[in-house]
């Protein structure tokens, strides 16, 4: 009875290895290999979700996929000021996104309060004004969102 459980135990253990070696193989890894270069989106306190950063996002991540360009974004949280939007701007700026796309009333009010003070900084407004050298405009459409990207990193 004894001999009968040992060879119960290692066969388990023979498959178990077997499967191991010789099982499923697992699906390759995707990864998609990054340019050096980013672009930031910088949204109200509704992140993502607010109605005029859907499409703004979308066009960025599609220019992503094209040009290989790093997209990321940051919501202000809490009061929809420009006072509170420029502590998260702050941050934003620390990152030195090649691009900082800016969306929604109080983001947008804090760069152009403050873009004179980062020359070499490249902005962009949606809905906004050009209020220096360095802030450009663009309605908040997918494609133009994308155009701009595809044109600003262009291999």
């Amino acid at each position: 009875m004894v001999w009968a459980a040992t060879a119960v135990a290692g066969l388990g253990i023979l498959g178990t290895a077997g499967w191991l070696v010789f099982g499923p193989e697992d699906d390759p890894v995707r990864e998609r290999r990054y340019r050096a270069e980013s672009a930031c989106l910088f949204t109200g306190d509704q992140g993502l979700r607010g109605p005029a950063a859907v499409p703004v996002w979308a066009g960025m991540q599609r220019a992503s996929a094209q040009t290989r360009v790093q997209v990321t974004y940051l919501a202000a949280i809490g009061a929809p000021t420009a006072q509170n939007a420029a502590t998260y701007l702050g941050g934003l700026l620390q990152q030195q996104c090649d691009l900082l796309i800016a969306v929604d009333e109080a983001p947008v009010t804090a760069v152009t309060a403050v873009a004179a003070k980062y020359p070499k900084q490249r902005f962009v407004v949606v809905g906004g004004a050009a209020t220096a050298a360095n802030v450009a405009v663009v309605d908040g459409a997918e494609g133009a969102v994308y155009a701009l990207l595809t044109d600003q990193f262009e291999e």
